[in-house]
């Protein structure tokens, strides 16, 4: 026969192991749960160090991030007070959202679904003849607002300066002659710019001579030269061509705005037929129907 103290001391161990299992059980749960750090309480939410982690931006240094995080907890805390007041003060029939967001997902879906056409299917690549077409026929949308020029222009020191030599060089449209005067500007001049092969507001180039007082009017830019010198500089503009406020803006200087216009109305067409695409598919398929109920009928 066992005796009973044996029994008593074989349950005492059971019932210790029983107790260690548990305990390792419960500090495993404890180790496996994440750490999370409270911010800010309002009523029964709470924000989390884990959560406003989340949406950190990248790049900010340590102080910058808790200043951050700081202005993050503060609109926290405000955003969650109003809802709060705005939750007591209410009635139930203002609270009731169910019909605002079920109208602002469908526009939502719509919204993306019409983006996701474009990316996948719009063509945004505009032909030149288009431009053309567009420039030709809507002339009256491109007349100037401020004179526009092509030119080149040199800041040289007085003393190595060459005026005539100079002159000489801008006017030789020939390969040989751009390439010689690049030459000269790259060796003598403080500073030198070709913008002959694009249009420029005649304002910001004249900007660039020490005589604030040279008007860009026609008589200035008809003379091709406009020359100044100060402080032991020569100051050289060459006019190679020009266009005045009011005249009809080059096509080069317009066609990336054309370029603009004409793909926001391709955009806009496609929308467009993309509503009517669905419209009639649904038609043909007899998605819907539409109740005549004129008369009482």
């Amino acid at each position: 026969m066992i005796s009973t103290t044996y029994m008593r001391w074989e349950n005492r161990d059971i019932y210790r192991l029983c107790c260690g299992i548990a305990v390792l059980f419960m500090l495993q749960s404890c180790w496996s749960r994440p750490k999370v750090t409270p911010l800010a309480e309002v009523g029964d939410r709470i924000l989390y160090l884990h959560e406003v982690e989340k949406v950190l931006p990248d790049g900010l240094s340590g102080s910058d991030s808790v200043t951050w995080v700081d202005n993050f907890v503060d609109k926290w805390v405000r955003n969650r007070l109003l809802i709060l007041q705005a939750e007591r003060n209410l009635s139930p029939e203002q609270k009731d959202l169910d019909e605002e967001l079920t109208e602002y997902r469908n526009r939502l879906l719509i919204y993306r679904y019409k983006n996701a056409m474009l990316e996948q299917k719009l063509d945004t690549v505009i032909p030149p003849d288009e431009i053309v077409a567009y420039y030709e026929a809507e002339q009256n949308e491109f007349l100037l607002k401020n004179s526009v020029l092509k030119a080149v222009y040199l800041k040289i020191p007085e003393e190595i300066a060459n005026p005539e030599a100079i002159k000489a060089l801008c006017q030789d449209e020939s390969q040989e002659g751009v390439s010689r005067l690049d030459e000269y500007g790259v060796k003598y001049a403080r500073a030198y710019d070709r913008f002959d092969n694009q249009w420029l507001p005649c304002a910001k180039v004249l900007s660039l001579l020490p005589d604030s007082t040279i008007a860009d009017d026609e008589k200035t830019l008809n003379k091709r030269f406009i020359e100044a010198s100060r402080d032991g500089y020569y100051y050289f503009v060459f006019v190679r061509s020009f266009r005045l406020k009011g005249q009809v803006s080059p096509l080069e200087y317009e066609e990336p705005n054309i370029k603009g216009i004409l793909l926001n109305k391709r955009r806009a067409q496609f929308l467009k037929n993309i509503e009517n695409d669905v419209y009639a598919e649904g038609v043909e398929s007899g998605k819907f129907k539409v109740y005549d109920i004129k008369d009482g009928k």
